[in-house]
């Protein structure tokens, strides 16, 4: 592998590298303190994850270390949020939203 010269193009890599997943960790947070994690598709989740794992790919492979570390803790951050969301979803109903999430949307709609 070749040596490369650390310059302020590395160090925005590096700055964005960290602040990617440091804007899931509200999400998880909240998903975390609520367990209400109905609004997040599966089908985006499975979408994303898939791009961080093209991008893991496509960083290791160039060497590009910013790219892959960051991508790392965006898998591990969205791996949380899937296991998160099959946890506190419950049973489903033949609507395909689950028991508890259509009791709380009943409790939050104002009644006649």
């Amino acid at each position: 592998m070749c040596e490369r010269d650390f310059d302020e193009y590395e160090v925005i890599g590096y700055l964005s590298g960290v602040l990617f997943p440091c804007a899931l960790i509200p999400q998880v947070y909240k998903s975390c303190r609520t367990r209400e994690l109905d609004d997040i598709s599966y089908g985006w989740q499975f979408v994303f994850m898939n791009g961080l794992v093209g991008s893991i790919v496509y960083g290791i492979h160039n060497d590009l270390k910013p790219i892959y570390l960051s991508s790392m803790v965006e898998f591990v951050l969205m791996s949380s949020l899937v296991c998160m969301k099959y946890i506190y979803s419950g049973p489903v109903d033949g609507t395909g939203e689950s028991k508890e999430s259509k009791e709380s949307k009943e409790s939050r709609s104002p009644r006649p």
